[in-house]
Formats: structure tokens, sequence, C-alpha cells
């Protein structure tokens, strides 16, 4: 069997580069095949989403980058409010907040994550 040359193609999307992401979500939570699932809806929707599967991950992630919300599954992290304190405290000026009942679709997760932002204040 020989060998065969792959050619890969890029075509660019005027705009898209330039579109920014509403916020930036942290989901800490130990069910992967949700905070993936839920990760997922969230990149759709224009925000950057990352997960972590617990305290020690999320804590790395906030060393990377800058959340405007976290979160929180708090059977992930045993309810520990040292943690959701030294959480803060690597991520200043992120809101946390506790995943209560999951959402049971897609619409419903972004109506939670935008009642938990602070609504953006226009530009003069």
């Amino acid at each position: 069997m020989q060998p065969m040359a792959v050619r890969r193609l890029a075509i660019t999307v005027p705009g898209w580069a330039s579109v920014e992401p509403k916020a930036s979500v942290l989901i800490v939570c130990a069910d992967l095949e949700f905070s993936g699932v839920a990760a997922r809806v969230l990149r759709r929707a224009w925000y950057a989403a990352e997960t972590a599967p617990h305290g020690g991950h999320a804590f790395l992630a906030c060393m990377r980058q800058r959340f405007d919300l976290i979160l929180i599954d708090t059977r992930s992290i045993g309810g520990s409010e040292q943690f959701v304190g030294g959480l803060l405290r690597h991520c200043p000026g992120a809101r946390v907040a506790p995943l209560g009942t999951r959402p049971r679709d897609a619409e419903e997760l972004l109506e939670q994550i935008e009642a938990l932002l602070p609504v953006p204040q226009a530009k003069l």
C-alpha cells in the first residue's frame, strides 16, 4: 500500500476571529459527561468555557486565566467553605455560584448562566 499525500485547507470566515466571548466560565464538577456537555453548550453560545473535575484543577485553571463565573458542584469539593475562599483569592473578580439542580436542557443552562452574570454596561 502506497502512502497517500494529505492536503489540508483552512478557510477564513470574515468577522469570526474578532468576536470576543460574552464571559468566561469555569465549571467545577466531577461528572465529566455533564461538565463536557455544559462547556460545549456555553461555547456554542459564545462563552469561553473550561472544566475542572475537582478543586486542584480549578486552582490551576484560575492561575492560567481569569474567569467571570465559577460554577461549583459542591459534591465535587465536599462542600468546603475553605475551598471557595481560596478559589476567590486566586480568581479575583470572579463570581462563585453553586451548581444546584442541574439544568434539563441547553436553554435552561444558558438562562441560569445569564442570571448569574452581571449585565454588561453600554459603552459610551
